[in-house]
């Protein structure tokens, strides 16, 4: 249930899906001769593409929440490598067959980093298809062809592909691996 329910607030409060919504309501208020809805439902639908279009305001907020924990030093000996799913277009990589990466992608470049800094751990990648309408493939099963191409050996990856958020990576991969 909190799956689906995830899935859907954030459709509804994407900013250009806002937007859009607000539009939306602007134009069944005028119809409805509502002029002052209308009107604050345009400017609202304005004012929120404006400032993601236009401005920084995302990644100004979004900054002291990935600045809030600092990067750790990394340990001498590491025994395994722990990647959540996010890194791929899930749709793309089902058509073609590749590995795109998205905006998360980095999260992929730094486990093959990892994973070259220490070539005796196992590297888990969790993740499945994570859309709610779109048919996609899975992170864990497009991670082999990007890590093997860059160099990590396909017998030290573990795979979980049934996760479909954050909540169910750790859940799944916990069960996976048994720390």
């Amino acid at each position: 249930m909190f799956y689906y329910l995830s899935k859907i607030l954030w459709f509804l409060v994407q900013p250009l899906n806002l937007a859009i919504f607000l539009l939306l309501a602007g134009l069944l208020a005028a119809l409805f001769r509502r002029p002052r809805l209308a009107g604050t439902g345009s400017v609202l639908a304005f004012l929120i593409l404006a400032l993601s279009a236009w401005t920084s305001l995302g990644a100004m907020m979004l900054n002291p929440l990935e600045e809030r924990f600092p990067k750790p030093p990394l340990p001498a000996k590491v025994d395994g490598i722990v990647v959540l799913g996010g890194g791929f277009e899930g749709a793309i990589n089902l058509a073609r067959g590749g590995y795109e990466l998205n905006s998360g992608g980095d999260r992929m470049v730094e486990t093959a980093i990892l994973a070259r800094r220490f070539p005796q751990a196992k590297v888990v990648v969790s993740g499945g298809n994570g859309e709610l309408f779109l048919d996609g493939e899975g992170d864990a099963d497009t991670a082999p062809r990007l890590l093997g191409a860059l160099g990590v050996a396909p017998d030290r990856l573990i795979l979980e592909n049934k996760s479909r958020n954050t909540y169910e990576n750790a859940v799944f991969t916990r069960r996976l691996v048994e720390p």
